[in-house]
């Protein structure tokens, strides 16, 4: 191997580093939304009732940050679903889907599945959004 090429590889203290940053930003975002909701009940019950989860559930899906838009994306493409024509022609199924992976409890899962073998029909056993992708894909 080059020396060139190993310069491209990040050692282990800038992967911890990168980490490191990371669970702060996530800390930081889940320390923000919990203070709006403290300080803006009526206003958090709104977004709430928008996304027809109840608080504790806002909570828990704001503290994941991205990550379960990611696998959404990847999932429906991988489906062979368009999802941003999925989001401008059918905006309350994208919310409905976004709120369910980010309630779900297999992110870890689903992402080493996306990653280790895309073709895999496992996730169909864990999946909450499985039928709503099975029905946007017979359509």
């Amino acid at each position: 191997m080059s020396i060139k090429a190993l310069e491209a590889v990040p050692s282990l203290g800038h992967m911890l580093m990168a980490a490191a940053a990371e669970w702060r930003r996530r800390w930081r975002d889940r320390r923000e939304i919990a203070d709006f909701v403290r300080l803006n009940p009526a206003e958090a019950g709104r977004v709430a009732r928008d996304l027809q989860i109840n608080i504790p559930a806002l909570l828990e899906v704001t503290g994941h940050g991205t990550t379960g838009l990611r696998l959404l994306e990847l999932r429906a493409h991988q489906c062979g679903i368009d999802f941003n024509a999925l989001r401008r022609a059918h905006p309350d199924v994208v919310r409905d889907l976004v709120r369910c992976c980010a309630l779900c409890r297999s992110k870890s899962r689903c992402a080493r599945g996306l990653r280790a073998d895309p073709e895999s029909e496992d996730w169909q056993t864990y999946c909450p959004n499985r039928q709503t992708f099975d029905a946007i894909h017979v359509n």
